[in-house]
């Protein structure tokens, strides 16, 4: 496997990172380098805040892997949690043989992260397979879905998801809305205006309603700026009151 190069969105705190990457490459080519964009276990909006040197350096390097040769690639995923698949295709195309996992329903999801508002994921995900020269998908339904697009498509289970539960879409009788949150599944995702979709990974399923990222960075900044605007008000008023009054002068006749 020499001249073998792997890009991966998360670092190997992530667990399919570590599985289908980092696992797999410690055992048939150890010497591989690993481009893991920031190091971290998900790249949600505040975990990229809290590593912009990280972030800045990942697109750097991997624009710069882009515009090299590149022998053979394995592309898991994705390269960023940016853009809707511009980089990719770039270093799909710089490599003579590339290689592209997933083993997540990219396909559905729609969208809703902070990072995701830039670029679809979905968009993405079919850009890198019609890319690719071999497809590894994590199990029999996404391989099914990955055929409309690749012809050579290969079937790699992930350890921790069984098959059987994953094939089964449950259709949730209530609209869609980002403070959804399962636990047990994939999702939710949007069906319809009134309906929402998720794709269970274990035999209890739990669908919880609270407030998402967003919310809560948009409430704190939003009761950070009443806070400052009524401590202007009051730092205003004391100086005003402070001031002695203004003589007022008159001309006697």
């Amino acid at each position: 496997m020499s001249g073998l190069v792997a890009v991966t969105p998360y670092g190997n705190e992530a667990a399919s990172t570590r599985v289908r990457v980092f696992d797999w490459l410690y055992r048939l080519a150890p010497d591989t380098p690993i481009h893991a964009y920031a190091g971290t276990r998900n790249n949600s909006p505040l975990t990229l805040l809290a590593h912009p040197l990280a972030v800045i350096g990942a697109g750097r390097d991997l624009r710069a892997l882009a515009s090299s040769s590149i022998d053979r690639l394995l592309l898991h995923r994705a390269a960023s949690p940016f853009g809707s698949g511009d980089l990719e295709a770039r270093l799909l195309g710089a490599a003579r043989w590339r290689v592209y996992d997933f083993d997540d329903a990219l396909q559905w999801d729609p969208g809703r992260s902070v990072t995701s508002l830039l670029g679809s994921n979905a968009t993405k995900c079919i850009r890198c397979i019609k890319a690719a020269d071999r497809v590894v998908a994590g199990n029999d339904v996404l391989a099914e879905w990955a055929g409309q697009f690749a012809r050579n498509v290969t079937v790699v289970p992930v350890s921790y998801t069984h098959l059987d539960v994953y094939k089964r879409q449950v259709l949730v009788k209530t609209s869609y809305f980002p403070n959804w949150q399962a636990s047990g599944a994939d999702g939710p995702y949007r069906a319809t205006p009134n309906l929402m979709v998720v794709v269970p990974t274990a035999h209890t399923v739990t669908l919880t309603y609270g407030t998402a990222t967003a919310g809560k960075i948009g409430f704190v900044a939003s009761g950070a700026g009443v806070v400052l605007l009524a401590g202007g008000y009051l730092v205003a008023r004391r100086r005003r009151s402070r001031q002695p009054p203004t003589p007022i002068e008159t001309e006697l006749d």
